[in-house]
């Protein structure tokens, strides 16, 4: 009898340690993949020109084939998405290139600039991120936006984190 209950004794501690760890620890969040924040994007994308452009096409674009628009050659982004209003509302050939850059590097934005006002686009109001110019009756336009981690944001939210978008548009 004595040696069953020193037995017994025995498996104690290990019950006790068991006991005091409680529930397994939850794994922290992992960060999205490119492709899964480029996927949630162009879900974010869709969800704002359903609202601002209804009946608009969405088509998601190669980032290496991205077209040049009136000399400005677009930095390769991480995911790139072309919307054409409803041909109905807004005939001909009018477009725009939403472009989105995950984990860029910040000198991305002055490269962005450089390139834009080479390229003869020019910002009207220093304090926005948005450039013009007019080529043979087509009117084009450029706009910055950065959205940061946790402004409650769409496209910050689909990319979490900081994003930037540089949309392009035609028309």
């Amino acid at each position: 009898m004595v040696w069953r209950g020193r037995k017994a004794l025995l498996g104690l501690p290990v019950l006790l340690l068991l006991a005091a760890c409680g529930p397994a620890p939850v794994p922290a969040a992992t960060a999205k993949t490119p492709t899964e924040a480029c996927h949630d994007l162009e879900g974010a994308v869709r969800d704002f020109y359903d609202i601002a452009s209804p009946n608009s096409t969405l088509t998601v674009l190669t980032p290496r084939d991205l077209p040049e628009l009136h000399g400005f050659s677009i930095p390769r982004p991480t995911c790139s998405f072309e919307l054409r209003p409803d041909p109905a509302v807004n005939p001909g050939d009018v477009f725009t290139i939403e472009n989105f850059y995950l984990h860029y590097d910040e000198e991305l934005s002055e490269v962005i600039k450089e390139r834009l006002e080479a390229a003869g686009y020019t910002q009207r109001d220093k304090k926005v991120l948005n450039w013009t110019v007019t080529r043979l009756g087509t009117y084009y336009s450029a706009s910055m936006l950065v959205f940061m981690d946790g402004d409650g944001q769409a496209y910050s939210e689909a990319a979490d984190g900081q994003v930037l978008d540089l949309s392009i548009s035609q028309g």
